[in-house]
């Protein structure tokens, strides 16, 4: 098997279980769902799915297990790779608001808001 070839076939893997991942989240299993997050991690770590780069999911599904500190980690680094991602921002704005970083959490919520003023979630 070729490197490029190898490359395509680790990717639709990450794929496929960031889609486990997904629907594992909408059923409220998010420790099933991290897990299949961090194996397509492991595929690949620059994976982009339709909706999230792969380290912010990552990091939400942390945020949502508890693991706060950790999820803001990855979602440091989403915010760094994806800086005109809104949802990013907005994510990371609510986990420095659980954290009681108060003037952080602003800053984000004011600058999704800035690159999408329609974001639902940064309004919240």
């Amino acid at each position: 098997m070729s490197r490029s070839s190898a490359t395509v076939n680790s990717s639709r893997s990450a794929e496929l279980l960031l889609e486990k991942a997904r629907a594992k989240l909408k059923l409220g299993q998010h420790r099933l769902a991290q897990g299949y997050v961090t194996r397509a991690f492991d595929l690949n770590p620059f994976l982009e799915g339709p909706e999230y780069p792969i380290r912010a999911f990552a990091g939400k599904l942390k945020v949502m297990r508890g693991q706060v500190e950790e999820g803001l980690a990855d979602l440091n680094f989403a915010c760094k790779t994806a800086p005109d991602q809104a949802y990013l921002f907005a994510w990371r704005g609510e986990t420095l608001r659980r954290l009681g970083r108060a003037d952080e959490a602003k800053r984000d919520i004011v600058k999704a808001l800035k690159l999408d003023p329609k974001h639902a979630v940064a309004w919240v």
